[in-house]
């Protein structure tokens, strides 16, 4: 149904992630928040075809991991991702007028 279409179209596009062959759905990447100050990225490698998660520092027990899902505006990240953060660096604005 449109409504199954629409469930399974929503969860691919906010949990899957690019690569150079297409979206990828990565176990558990999923639950890593965001924060857009954060160094910690997921990379994929397509030779070994293997993805993984490179940490900003150390982390313990309890912690929670946050990584950077990109350098992404506010309006890209309620789109894609259904939610923004407030006082985005990345936010941009684009200003018209007739000279």
């Amino acid at each position: 149904t449109f409504d199954d279409f629409r469930y399974a179209y929503g969860s691919v596009s906010s949990r899957a992630w690019g690569s150079v062959k297409g979206l990828s759905l990565i176990p558990f990447a999923d639950f890593l928040n965001h924060d857009g100050t954060s160094q910690s990225v997921v990379l994929t490698d397509e030779n070994r075809q293997i993805s993984e998660v490179v940490a900003d520092r150390n982390y313990i027990p309890g912690d929670e991991v946050l990584i950077r899902y990109g350098k992404f505006p506010n309006s890209v990240l309620l789109l894609d991702f259904g939610f923004t953060v407030p006082f985005n660096i990345y936010d941009e604005v684009w200003i018209q007028f007739d000279i």
